[in-house]
């Protein structure tokens, strides 16, 4: 595919062209375990091919918290960021409480016995008290590029004009995840 198509960069198994210009916020993408790396890459891909290039930091979910708190003063840096978890997800929560920096949590479909492909994940990542946390749909590593770029891009309303905005959430209490 590069053969035929100069210019551009393979980041995972995503191939991007014409990548914008490089932004000076500090993104960071954190993944809970080895299982969610695949949406981890995706999501760096996409966030990399906006300009925002994050550090991405891996197998730090909370069965092993020692290794969360060996990073905090790393994420404590950061301007914006994306935390991916599968299982019961209550990784986004544990960073929450450890930066002020806005998380977009991005539930995955890892997991056994009652993951149920993501929906646990995805429920417990819409019920967690930490604030300033938008949730993604699950394994939409690729869609978090439009919700930084347009949730940071500034007080102008203009510049985030034809971007996609992901919203989880159900449309009252006691609907079922049933044709989701």
């Amino acid at each position: 595919m590069l053969e035929r198509n100069r210019g551009g960069n393979v980041i995972g198994s995503t191939l991007i062209w014409h990548a914008q210009r490089r932004h000076d916020e500090r993104t960071m993408v954190v993944s809970a375990g080895t299982g969610d790396l695949a949406v981890a890459e995706e999501c760096r891909a996409t966030l990399s091919a906006y300009g925002y290039y994050p550090k991405v930091i891996a197998d730090v979910g909370v069965a092993g918290l020692h290794r969360l708190l060996a990073v905090a003063d790393q994420l404590q840096d950061a301007d914006v960021i994306v935390v991916i978890a599968g299982m019961e997800a209550t990784l986004p929560s544990a960073i929450g409480g450890l930066t002020s920096a806005p998380i977009i949590a991005v539930p995955t479909s890892v997991g056994y016995g009652s993951s149920q492909g993501g929906h646990t994940a995805l429920l417990c990542m819409l019920a967690l008290c930490a604030q300033g946390i938008t949730v993604m749909g699950i394994d939409n590593g690729f869609g978090v590029h439009a919700r930084r770029h347009a949730s940071w891009r500034g007080s102008d309303p203009s510049s985030s004009r034809g971007l996609w905005r992901p919203v989880a959430a159900l449309k009252r209490p006691g609907d079922s995840l049933r044709g989701m």
